[in-house]
């Protein structure tokens, strides 16, 4: 995947409101957040394969930037690589 390559919403919500429990009240802004940042996250691990070099590339951020999200939101690179 390319710098200019987007990711479609369809996974990227289905994950995202997946991690939304139907029977709990209305996520709050911080939860609804926290929950979207892990969903892309995940999603740009998993296109890049683990790599943290591309999937910051994919997120049009910084690699160290992103490798602190990943890890700001407990998502291990290691958990999408074959």
């Amino acid at each position: 995947m390319t710098r200019n390559e987007t990711i479609a919403l369809d996974g990227l919500s289905d994950k995202f409101f997946a991690s939304i429990d139907e029977c709990d009240p209305f996520p709050s802004f911080r939860d609804a957040k926290r929950a979207f940042e892990v969903a892309y996250t995940s999603v740009c691990l998993e296109r890049a394969q683990g790599n943290v070099t591309q999937a910051a590339i994919i997120a049009d951020k910084d690699r160290k930037d992103f490798y602190d999200l990943a890890e700001r939101c407990e998502v291990e690179p290691d958990w999408f690589r074959s």
